[in-house]
């Protein structure tokens, strides 16, 4: 597995493969150069298809989306690099563990419905994948190649969504989104409103694109390069004519913040007004109509929004109704049954859905999944000066987004969900290898000192703490 040093919190074992190439054995050997780079390519081939995810159940294939195939072969490749000794000492208690949850949520679900059992087996097959990955991203360079995979794919995401608004036929009969004959009326509805590109709507999109976020922010500073988050802000902020999604923006605008203060420079401020310039051409290029839909889209969701107050206190009744159904069913309920229950327990009912994500995540996999993703949270919030940066910024996009809709069966909030919680893992994992060394040798030397590099959690990164000025170099 990967090792930071002859000594490690989950130590390297007999056959495991250090990554780093810092064990003796393998320092420099060739094998360890080829099994860093196919990890690296691994991690940032499945960055790019979370992204750009193709429909795959369009082919008839047995998995709905691209990234679930994937699984199936990245999981054995990534636990063969970990090592054995990692898989028995620290995976099989943690894949045990969510083995018992994932067979009580089906054997216990309340009225489930076709699709619920295959989102509950994809949400365990990607907890395994993500325990493997915080694992081996222990070298930064997986990380770093999973942070440009998912931004190519953001890429190439968007660009379906503007051909999609061009009118560009049949994008759906190759894979390039959902068949709107095959959503509810209601979503289909809400899909030709707001167009979403690969995924089903708008709603959609705008929070999926957000995840994006962290990778663009995360490249930026540790490359000291302002083009990279801006170019990501500028394509999220005009794809935004098109999804109408204004719940989406909220956390790049943040970290857009974030970023102008830890880069703060001429340069910055240059770049702003080239990225601008260049996005302004990019729409007027690829679609003529598209500024003016921008111009609209900004004024309708944001300066002429009448519906606002309304809104908020839909939403609040909706939350409120989908609490209670959500701990009244503690093991998940179906999709049909949790819309009807929503609809009759709401004021006005109309309303299927609380629009929000934690407790879609409950009616999906039970209670227990999205309550050990906000202890997760809580812990590295906690823990920030020792969390690794990309965490943090990853888990503000992915909880400003859950809190404004319901997104627990696409693939990049299951993988994030997934990943917060190995991570968690890990960490306690570490923590606890840590003491039981420091009991035994108390003349040892911590290896995690508060002095140390930031973690993730407890992986060393180059750079600084989140409490420096300066972005990771």
């Amino acid at each position: 597995m990967i090792s930071s040093g002859g000594r490690s919190g989950l130590t390297q074992g007999d056959g495991d493969v250090d990554l780093v190439g810092n064990a003796a054995a393998g320092h420099g050997s060739r094998s360890v150069v080829i099994h860093r780079a196919l990890v690296r390519a691994s991690v940032l081939v499945f960055g790019c298809v979370l992204q750009f995810d193709i429909a795959t159940a369009t082919f008839g294939l047995p998995f709905v989306r691209l990234s679930d195939g994937l699984l199936f072969i990245f999981v054995p490749y990534l636990a063969l690099i970990a090592g054995l000794r990692t898989t028995l000492r620290y995976g099989l208690p943690f894949f045990a563990i969510l083995l018992l949850v994932t067979v009580t949520t089906i054997a216990l679900k309340t009225e489930p419905a076709n699709g619920d059992v295959y989102l509950v087996l994809i949400f365990l097959l990607s907890s395994v994948y993500a325990f493997y990955f915080v694992v081996l991203a222990r070298d930064e360079g997986v990380l770093v190649s999973f942070a440009i995979g998912t931004l190519a794919g953001f890429v190439g995401s968007v660009t379906v969504l503007f051909l999609q608004v061009s009118g560009v036929p049949l994008l759906s009969r190759i894979g390039l989104g959902i068949d709107p004959d095959l959503l509810a009326s209601g979503a289909a509805m809400i899909a030709e409103a707001k167009p979403g590109g690969l995924w089903s709507s708008g709603n959609e999109a705008g929070h999926v694109y957000a995840l994006v976020a962290a990778s663009a922010l995360y490249l930026s500073l540790r490359w000291r390069n302002i083009f990279v988050y801006l170019g990501y802000f500028v394509l999220m902020v005009v794809s935004v004519a098109a999804t109408l999604n204004r719940g989406g923006i909220f956390a790049p605008v943040a970290l857009l913040l974030l970023c102008y203060r830890r880069l703060a420079s001429l340069h910055l401020v240059v770049g702003t007004l080239v990225a601008l310039a260049l996005g302004v051409a990019l729409a007027g290029a690829l679609e003529p109509k598209l500024l003016d839909q921008f111009g609209d889209a900004m004024e309708q969701r944001f300066l002429n929004d009448s519906h606002a107050a309304a809104n908020v206190d839909e939403r609040w009744e909706t939350i409120r109704a989908g609490l209670g159904i959500a701990f009244a069913n503690p093991f998940g309920i179906g999709y049909e049954e949790r819309a009807f229950r929503m609809e009759t327990e709401t004021p006005n009912g109309r309303n299927a859905t609380p629009h929000n994500a934690f407790i879609t995540l409950a009616f999906q996999n039970g209670v227990v999944v999205p309550l050990l993703f906000i202890a997760a949270c809580i812990y590295m919030a906690l823990r920030w000066r020792r969390t690794h940066p990309f965490m943090l910024y990853l888990i503000g996009c992915a909880i400003v987004s859950m809190l404004f809709e319901e997104l627990s069966i696409n693939p990049n909030f299951i993988f994030v969900v997934a990943l917060v919680i190995a991570s968690l893992w890990v960490s306690l994992c570490r923590r606890w290898e840590t003491g039981r060394e420091e009991a035994t040798r108390p003349d040892a030397r911590r290896i995690w000192s508060r002095s140390s590099a930031p973690v993730w959690p407890d992986v060393p990164m180059a750079g600084g703490s989140l409490s420096r000025r300066a972005g990771p170099r």
